[in-house]
């Protein structure tokens, strides 16, 4: 639970200017999506990415190789996903238009 909180106090102060120009939820949201996060949910993302292609680049096997392409195919998954809820959320108070 505290890392819950102290995930969404990150991402709220990180935010906090994305969400000032954007006018509406569409433009925040916008804006929101381009930004790259510096938060502990998004560096954890980053590490298994880099795990993930370290291996698939020692790798020479290629049903292992393609088992490692689909595995860094649902990590940027979701870590899309996670971007994108943290977006709804920091912009959810702006107004519809």
């Amino acid at each position: 639970m505290k890392k819950l909180v102290l995930f969404m106090a990150v991402a709220l102060l990180s935010s906090t200017s994305v969400a000032q120009r954007g006018n509406t939820k569409q433009q925040c949201t916008r804006l929101c999506l381009e930004t790259e996060f510096d938060n502990p949910q998004m560096a954890q993302h980053a590490q298994k990415l880099k795990e993930i292609r370290d291996k698939k680049e020692a790798e020479t096997d290629p049903s292992k190789r393609k088992a490692l392409e689909q595995a860094e195919s649902d990590e940027l998954d979701r870590r899309q996903d996670d971007q994108e809820k943290m977006c709804r959320h920091i912009c959810a108070p702006l107004r519809d238009e």
